[in-house]
């Protein structure tokens, strides 16, 4: 079993939605991305993962939802006001140095574990909602 995956499913202690993230963060490294930061605050504001698209010259911002395969649809979980939160952190970290001249996208990764599984389906939405950032 790979090791990522033997991390995922030995900590009882983890809540599902650490789980979730962990899982996230994987999927996007797998796919080209650069994790900036995990949990990152800004003020008030609150994103699960920041990273660098493979083309290295935009910033997604990525709320992960987490949830069991018989509950919602956990990508519907990101309404307007965590929108909006989401786009105001976005504004501020584009404002620093190191993000300057970067474009901006809001994705939402769904985890999904079904009971019993030892994966979660994952879905990654790409420009889930715009901003006018």
């Amino acid at each position: 079993m790979m090791a990522w995956l033997r991390g995922l499913l030995s900590r009882d202690d983890e809540s599902l939605g650490a789980r979730g993230e962990r899982a996230a963060e994987h999927w996007l490294r797998r796919q080209g991305y650069r994790i900036v930061e995990r949990n990152l605050h800004v003020g008030r504001d609150e994103v699960d993962i920041a990273a660098m698209a493979p083309d290295g010259r935009t910033l997604v911002i990525v709320e992960v939802k987490t949830r069991m395969a018989d509950e919602i649809l956990p990508e519907e979980q990101v309404g307007p006001a965590k929108q909006r939160r989401l786009v105001r952190l976005a504004a501020k970290l584009s404002q620093q140095e190191r993000f300057r001249g970067c474009g901006v996208r809001f994705d939402v990764i769904a985890v999904v574990w079904a009971e019993g599984a030892r994966k979660p389906i994952i879905r990654h939405h790409e420009g889930a909602f715009l901003s006018s950032l």
